[in-house]
């Protein structure tokens, strides 16, 4: 959908797109994946850890630290609406979705780092979770000034922050160093992947 595109970025949205054509090309682990990478980029994928150059992962970190920033904000407004809850259930209807959050939060990073599509379309559905949730919060908020004439300017400012941070979120998604992270990530994956290819294909000459 053009309006999912928009939220997410244009570079981020390609980005996706062209993952879905390296997995489908490494899942049928077919020789047209040898079309993807030169022989010359497979060797030097095949050296060891040390002797490849470091990434620097610093967008897709503070991407995650944004996110999870933004997602407490979101439940703790959500936690404060419900109502007749003592202060145990009010941990326990917080605490709970934000491990859940964290849990898929780490796993879409670590998925990325290993170069697989799945961690980006994690990333994407969490941020439009926590856009949607911030979404629900503003119209809340907009509908008790209008018809109960109450306005707490605090729950105002809480809102404004999770909208900085799904901004700088969206930049981050869409920025060079967060592109190029995550597409060497992909070709190392990509490069393992032609390389057994490869090997199968000298094995049965």
């Amino acid at each position: 959908m053009k309006i999912i595109a928009f939220l997410c970025g244009t570079a981020f949205s390609e980005l996706i797109e062209h993952g879905r054509e390296i997995d489908a090309a490494i899942d049928e682990g077919k020789e047209t994946l040898l079309s993807h990478l030169t022989i010359k980029m497979e060797r030097y994928f095949a050296k060891a850890p040390a002797q490849l150059p470091r990434q620097n992962p610093f967008a897709l970190s503070f991407l995650t630290m944004l996110l999870v920033v933004s997602c407490a904000i979101n439940f703790s407004f959500l936690v404060s609406q419900l109502v007749d809850m003592g202060p145990f259930e009010d941990f326990i209807s917080f605490a709970i979705p934000m491990m859940v959050f964290g849990v898929s939060i780490l796993t879409a990073s670590y998925l990325v780092a290993r170069g697989k599509n799945r961690g980006l379309l994690i990333y994407k559905g969490l941020y439009l979770f926590v856009a949607f949730i911030w979404l629900f919060h503003i119209l809340y908020l907009s509908g008790e000034a209008i018809f109960d004439g109450q306005l707490s300017l605090s729950t105002f400012v809480f809102a404004f922050i999770v909208l900085g941070c799904l901004i700088i979120s969206r930049w981050l998604m869409n920025s060079r160093a967060f592109f190029i992270f995550a597409l060497y990530c992909r070709t190392k994956r990509l490069a393992h992947a032609a390389k057994q290819v490869r090997m199968r294909k000298i094995s049965k000459t």
